[in-house]
């Protein structure tokens, strides 16, 4: 079966589309968000649109989810479902708090049924 190009991943061929974990769960996050009906696909593009546009030019993409998270935040703080200020402050918490390391898997998460 050959998969029609819209419905491809990016970096299928070319490599990982998410260099770090964060991504990944930005990206999805993002995702969720939407899909749960707190906004528009649109609504958030032309926010990340506009965070790389202010972005200026020479960026090699290495930033772009940086971006993407940027987007999302000040989509979220526009949407009222966050607080400047209560974002302001889980940011701090977590960069005084780091979590551990983690690393993404290619496989599906199994969920043992006796833990949940």
């Amino acid at each position: 079966m050959t998969v029609p190009d819209s419905l491809k991943v990016p970096g299928d061929e070319g490599g990982p589309l998410f260099h770090e974990p964060w991504q990944a769960r930005a990206f999805a996050l993002v995702v969720s968000l939407c899909r749960a009906g707190h906004y528009e696909w649109d609504d958030f593009r032309s926010h990340l649109i506009a965070e790389i546009g202010a972005a200026g030019a020479g960026q090699d993409g290495a930033g772009y989810y940086g971006h993407w998270l940027a987007a999302c935040e000040k989509l979220l703080a526009a949407r009222g479902l966050i607080a400047k200020g209560d974002l302001t402050s889980r940011k701090a918490v977590l960069a005084a708090n780091p979590p551990e390391p983690t690393k993404a898997l290619p496989n599906p998460v199994y969920v043992d049924p006796a833990r949940r």
